[in-house]
C-alpha cells in the first residue's frame, strides 16, 4: 500500500511543480501548429503524464539522496522513505490550508457531476480510446514477461537477458546495502549504469509491493505517458488526431525488410559497379503457403538478416524489456513540446521577414507602373486629339489590383469581367478543410507574391502602356532599371537569424532552467536519450529563437551529469568514451554498404520520409531534417565499448521521422482517388508488416520463462546470514540467488559490465589466480573485500581454469552447502 502511496505522491508533486513553474507552456492551445492554426490539445492530456514523469524523478532522486545521507545507519531505505513522506504530508498540509476554499469549491459539486462526466467522455472520446488501448495492451505484455504467480517468479524468455542486470539492481537496494552503489555484477564502488529507474522499483518493492507490481506499474506508466506527449507533440505541429495516432501505430509495428527477407530467405547488399546495383541471394525458405503460415504464427525466433538483429533490437522487446527507455522518451517529447514555441517564433519571423520584402517590391512596382503611365500621358496629350485623351488615370494599389478604367470615348466604366476565384484545393485536387487553408502569414498569398517570375517591373511598367499608342510613342517611354530585391531579403533573413535581440535573449528565464535540470537529472535513468535530446536541441536551435534558452538547458545538463559522474563513476573518470566510428552495423562500410543495411533494416521508410517532404507545411521540411540527427549519431559516434548500443539511437530516429511520414499517409488517404488510396493502404502494410510478426513473436516466446522461487531457501539463508553489503566471488553468473538477494559479485557475466565501460579483463584473470590457489590468492581476497567464495559446478567444469579446491577448503571455512544445486560457500573471515 505504501508503494501506491509513493506513486500518487509523486504524481501530486510532479503536478506541484509544473504549475508553479510551467503550467502556463503546457497550455499548447496558445501556441500554434504549423498550419497556423491553434493547437486543440486539452491540457490535463499534456499534465497528467507530465506530473507522472516530472514528479517520479525529482521524488526518486530525493528519496536516493536522503538514503544516501543515512546509510551509516545501516538502514538507509528507511529512513530515506520516512523523510520522504514527512516532507510530502508537510507540504500537502500546508497547500490544503493555504487554498482550502478553492479546495473545498471544487470538491462540493454545485451541479450534478453525471453531466459533467458524460460532457467529458463525449468531448474527449478520441484521447480517452487512446489511452486505455494503451494502457490494455502495454499491461498486457509487461505482466506476460514478468510476473509472480504460485510463489514463483516468472521471467520471459524474451526479456530474462536484460533482466538479469535489471533485478540485480532492483534487489541491491530492496533486499541489499548499495550504499555508495555499486553495479552488482562488478563491484568496485562504482556505478557506471543508468540505475535510477531500478532504485525506484527497488524502493516500490521495499514499501511492500510485490516485485512484479513494483516493476510493471511504473513500466506501463512510463509508456502510457510517452505515448500521451507524443500525440501531443504530432498535434502541435499538424493539428490532427488520426496523424497522431497513426505515429503511435507507426511506433508500435516498425517498418523493416525483415519480414520479406525472412519469408524468401533473402540477402540484400549493394555494390558499385559502373553505377550501384542492389544484389539479392535468394534461396525460398517455405515451399508451400501451409508451411508459411505455420511459420508466421508459430515464429519463436526474432526475424532479420542485418548484423544483431536476432537479438530483436528494434522489435517491441526493446521497450519490454529495457522499461526505463520510455521513461526518458517521455521527457524528450515534454521538452520538445515546451521549446517548439521558439522554433514556432522563428518560423514566423522569417514569413514575416519575407512578406515584408516582397510587399516593398510590390510598392516599388506599383510606382514604377505610375511614374511610366504619367510619362505616357504627357507624351499621349500631346500628339493625340482630345476625344481619345483617357479622362482618368489607372490607380495601380499595393497590391496590385487596378482600379476600373473609364472608357475614351464615353466615360462608362467597364464591366469587371474577371471569373471568379476557385475554391482553393489542395495538390490531390481535394478541397483543403479548414485547418489547412494557409493564413496571410504563411500560405497562399506569401508563396504567390514570393515568386520573381510572377510579376516584373518591366511587364508592369509595360502593361500599364494601352495598346491605341502607336509604337512610335510606346518607343519614347524609358523603362525604368529593374531593382533586385534578393540581396534586401538576405539582410532581412541575417537580421532575423543574427541581428536582432530575440533571436538570442530569452523569453523566459525559468523554463530553460526547469528543464536543464530535468534533463540533467535524467543521465543516471538513461544517458543515452539526453545525448540525444541535446543533439535535437542543437539543431532546433539554429533555427529557433531566444536561442540562449537552449544554451541554458545544455550547459546546466552539462555541469549535473559531470557533478553525477563524479558521485559515481569518481572524479578523472568518464561514463563514455567517445570516438567516431563509421557504419553502426553495416557488414559493408561503404556508403552503398551502409545504404543497403538502413534498406534493409528500415524498408520502405526511408522512401516514405522523402515523399513527404513534397507535402508537409513550411518548418515541417526542417524539422524532418532534423529528425535524422540520432540516425546520423548512431553512425559516427561510438560511446560505448559495444557499437550496438547505438541501436537506441537509430529507434529515436525512427519514432521521430514516423511523424512526417503519418502526416503523408494522412493526406494520401484524404485524396478522392480510389486508385491512390488502395496504393497508400498497401504501402501501410509494407510498412506495418515486419511489427506484426515482431508481436507475434514476442507473444510466443513468452510463453516459456525462467523461473526463480519467489521464497528460495538460499535467498533466506543469504538474507538472515551475510551482510547486506558483502562481495561474493563466484563463476560468471547472469542470475543468481545470491544476486537476487540483493547481495554484489566480483565478476559476473561479463558483457553487461563491459558494455557499461568497466574493465573486465583484469578482474578475470585474479580470479582465475584466487580459484587456483596462486601464492597471492589470499592478498587478492583482502584487497578487493571478497567475503565469500562460490563453488557449484560452473566452477568444476570450466575450462577458464583449474579449481583447486582443495585450497579452498583448507583456508577457509564452509558456511552453506546445498548438495541438491549443488553449491558450497566459503566465508574468507
Amino acid at each position: 500500500m505504501l508503494g501506491i502511496i509513493y506513486i500518487i505522491a509523486s504524481i501530486v508533486i510532479g503536478y506541484f511543480i509544473l504549475k508553479k513553474t510551467l503550467s502556463g507552456f503546457l497550455d499548447l492551445s496558445k501556441t500554434a501548429n504549423l498550419f497556423d492554426q491553434q493547437v486543440k490539445v486539452p491540457v490535463w492530456f499534456v499534465m497528467l503524464p507530465a506530473s507522472f514523469l516530472v514528479g517520479t524523478l525529482v521524488c526518486t532522486w530525493f528519496t536516493y539522496i536522503v538514503s544516501y545521507v543515512f546509510y551509516p545507519t545501516g538502514a538507509p531505505m528507511l529512513w530515506g522513505n520516512i523523510i520522504f513522506f514527512v516532507v510530502f504530508a508537510g507540504l500537502t498540509g500546508v497547500i490544503i490550508y493555504l487554498k482550502r476554499t478553492e479546495i473545498l469549491r471544487k470538491i462540493i459539486p454545485t451541479e450534478p457531476i453525471t453531466g459533467h462526466v458524460l460532457a467529458f467522455l463525449k468531448k474527449y472520446w478520441v484521447e480517452l480510446s487512446y489511452i486505455v488501448v494503451i494502457l490494455v495492451v502495454w499491461t498486457f505484455f509487461v505482466f506476460r514477461s514478468f510476473n509472480v504467480s504460485n510463489g514463483t517468479m516468472n521471467v520471459g524468455v524474451t526479456v530474462f537477458s536484460d533482466f538479469a542486470p535489471h533485478l540485480a539492481v532492483i534487489r541491491s537496494f530492496s533486499r541489499g546495502l548499495n550504499f555508495p552503489s555499486e553495479y552488482p555484477h562488478f563491484a568496485d564502488g562504482t556505478m557506471r549504469y543508468h540505475f535510477m529507474f531500478q532504485f525506484l522499483v527497488g524502493n516500490l518493492e521495499y514499501l511492500g509491493l510485490q516485485i512484479d507490481w513494483a516493476f510493471n506499474l511504473p513500466s506501463i506508466f512510463s509508456m502510457l505517458s510517452f505515448l500521451m506527449l507524443l500525440f501531443a507533440f504530432v498535434m502541435s505541429l499538424f493539428g490532427k488526431r488520426v496523424v497522431a495516432i497513426m505515429t503511435a501505430v507507426l511506433f508500435f509495428f516498425r517498418s523493416s525488410f525483415a519480414i520479406f527477407t525472412y519469408i524468401f530467405n533473402i540477402n540484400i547488399y549493394l555494390t558499385f559497379t559502373p553505377r550501384f546495383n542492389f544484389i539479392f541471394n535468394w534461396q525460398p525458405r517455405f515451399h508451400t503457403f501451409a508451411q508459411f503460415w505455420d511459420s508466421f504464427w508459430n515464429n519463436k525466433d526474432h526475424i532479420g538478416n542485418t548484423e544483431h538483429e536476432i537479438w530483436g533490437l528494434y522489435a517491441q522487446k526493446v521497450y519490454v524489456n529495457q522499461r526505463h527507455l520510455p521513461f526518458a522518451l517521455g521527457f524528450l517529447f515534454l521538452i520538445l513540446i515546451l521549446l517548439y514555441p521558439l522554433f514556432k517564433r522563428m518560423l514566423d519571423s522569417l514569413k514575416n521577414a519575407g512578406m515584408q520584402v516582397k510587399m516593398k517590391k510590390m510598392q516599388y512596382l506599383a510606382e514604377m507602373a505610375k511614374r511610366a503611365q504619367e510619362e505616357q500621358n504627357d507624351i499621349f496629350s500631346e500628339n493625340t486629339p482630345p476625344e481619345l485623351k483617357i479622362n482618368e488615370p489607372i490607380d495601380i494599389a499595393v497590391d496590385g489590383s487596378a482600379e476600373p478604367l473609364e472608357t475614351y470615348s464615353t466615360g462608362e466604366k467597364v464591366e469587371d469581367e474577371t471569373p471568379p476565384i476557385p475554391e482553393e484545393t489542395d495538390s490531390t485536387g481535394e478541397t483543403m478543410d479548414e485547418q489547412e487553408q494557409p493564413s496571410l502569414s504563411g500560405g497562399t498569398l506569401d508563396e504567390s507574391i514570393g515568386s520573381d517570375d510572377s510579376i516584373t517591373t518591366e511587364t508592369a511598367v509595360e502593361g500599364a502602356v494601352p495598346d491605341i499608342i502607336p509604337s512610335a510613342f510606346a518607343e519614347t517611354v524609358k523603362k525604368p532599371r529593374k531593382k533586385r530585391f534578393f540581396p534586401v531579403y538576405l539582410f532581412h533573413i541575417w537580421k532575423e537569424f543574427i541581428w536582432s535581440l530575440d533571436a538570442w535573449l530569452p523569453e523566459n528565464k525559468l523554463r530553460p532552467v526547469i528543464l536543464g535540470v530535468l534533463l540533467g537529472l535524467l543521465g543516471f535513468w538513461n544517458g543515452a536519450v539526453v545525448v540525444i535530446t541535446l543533439a535535437l536541441l542543437f539543431m532546433m536551435a539554429l533555427y529557433s529563437k531566444n536561442r540562449l534558452e537552449y544554451f541554458t538547458v545544455a550547459l546546466i545538463v552539462t555541469l549535473l551529469v559531470i557533478v553525477e559522474s563524479a558521485f559515481f563513476v569518481g572524479s578523472g573518470e568518464s561514463v563514455v568514451s567517445p570516438q567516431f566510428t563509421w557504419g553502426y552495423l553495416a557488414r559493408d562500410k561503404s556508403i552503398w554498404g551502409v545504404m543497403a543495411f538502413y534498406i534493409e533494416l528500415l524498408g520502405i521508410l526511408p522512401f516514405m520520409v522523402i515523399a513527404s517532404l513534397f507535402v508537409l507545411p513550411k518548418g515541417g521540411r526542417v524539422l524532418t531534417l532534423i529528425f535524422f540527427i540520432p540516425i546520423v549519431i548512431a553512425n559516427t559516434l561510438q560511446l560505448t565499448p559495444d557499437i550496438s548500443v547505438n541501436h537506441k539511437y537509430v529507434i529515436i530516429g525512427v519514432i521521430l521521422l514516423n511523424i512526417p511520414v503519418a502526416y503523408f499517409i494522412y493526406r494520401l488517404f484524404k485524396t478522392r482517388l480510389v486508385v491512390i488510396r488502395i496504393v497508400t493502404a498497401f504501402l501501410v502494410l509494407l510498412m506495418v508488416a515486419t511489427g506484426v510478426q515482431d508481436l507475434i513473436t514476442q507473444y510466443n516466446m513468452d510463453k516459456g520463462s525462467i523461473n526463480h522461487p519467489l521464497h528460495d531457501p538460499m535467498v533466506a539463508w543469504l538474507d538472515k546470514n551475510t551482510g547486506p553489503n558483502e562481495i561474493f566471488l563466484t563463476e560468471m553468473y547472469s542470475t543468481h540467488p545470491i544476486l537476487l538477494a540483493g547481495r554484489k559479485i566480483f565478476y559476473g557475466w561479463p558483457y553487461y559490465p563491459w558494455s557499461a565501460g568497466y574493465k573486465t579483463d583484469e578482474r578475470k584473470s585474479i580470479r582465475k589466480l584466487i580459484y587456483e590457489g596462486a601464492p597471492n590468492a589470499k592478498e587478492l581476497i583482502e584487497e578487493y573485500n571478497i567475503k565469500y567464495i562460490v563453488i557449484d559446478m560452473d566452477n568444476r567444469t570450466t575450462s577458464d581454469y583449474v579449481l583447486n579446491e582443495d585450497f579452498i577448503r583448507d583456508n577457509f571455512k564452509l558456511v552453506y552447502e546445498d548438495k541438491n544445486r549443488p553449491i558450497a560457500i566459503y566465508r574468507t573471515y
